[in-house]
């Protein structure tokens, strides 16, 4: 969000923009002052022996608190307001739609993960197309804030590739005493293979770019 948006350039919370969708809001914010009720804690109770300046802070709070509600509700899709219980501060507000972030974010990226563990190349098609399938669903997960190792992602691909394949891991185990493989290198790797093995066959070699 540039300095000089406003509040409908503010992005709408999905399941998978939560990072982006706070940094914008924290810098809409403040930028125009109603971030109060979100840097100071939540003043006592008036009195009758509060002072003007206790008065005069309570209001203030009370004012931003109430339009930082408003600016939170209207980057919330419609059909996700349903789902997180309403608050009367801003603050807690918040902490209710970072619950649901995280509970989100678990479910995301299990059924992410399945997938990626889970998906096998059965020798139709083009092995580069399943490979840089495997490679979409990493960087999805890495998305969503969860750490994925470069070397268990070419494990898992070189997992997921038929018996013909199997004696390319040799070639990683060599290769990763000197340096770690990308998918790059490994997409190139079994590219090879699969010409080498269709030129032995005498069938025409079918790669997909």
């Amino acid at each position: 969000m540039s300095l000089g948006h406003g509040l409908l350039d503010i992005l709408k919370l999905s399941g998978e923009n939560y990072r982006n969708w706070n940094d914008d809001l924290e810098v809409y914010l403040c930028l125009r002052d109603l971030d109060l009720c979100l840097r100071e804690p939540k003043p006592i109770n008036l009195t009758s022996a509060s002072t003007e300046a206790e008065k005069t802070n309570h209001g203030k709070r009370d004012t931003t608190n109430r339009k930082c509600l408003k600016v939170i509700k209207h980057a919330i899709p419609e059909t996700m307001k349903n789902s997180i219980t309403m608050k009367v501060t801003a603050t807690e507000y918040l902490e209710a739609i970072i619950v649901k972030f995280e509970s989100s974010k678990k479910a995301q990226s299990g059924d992410l993960m399945t997938k990626l563990t889970t998906a096998m190349f059965d020798g139709n098609g083009s092995s580069k197309e399943h490979l840089l399938g495997l490679v979409s669903l990493g960087n999805k997960i890495r998305e969503l804030e969860i750490n994925l190792d470069d070397d268990f992602l070419v494990t898992i691909a070189l997992n997921s590739l038929p018996g013909q394949y199997k004696h390319l891991h040799g070639t990683y185990n060599a290769l990763k005493n000197k340096w770690s493989m990308t998918m790059d290198e490994l997409i190139n790797i079994v590219r090879q293979e699969e010409a080498r093995m269709n030129s032995r066959t005498g069938t025409e070699l079918k790669v997909t770019i």
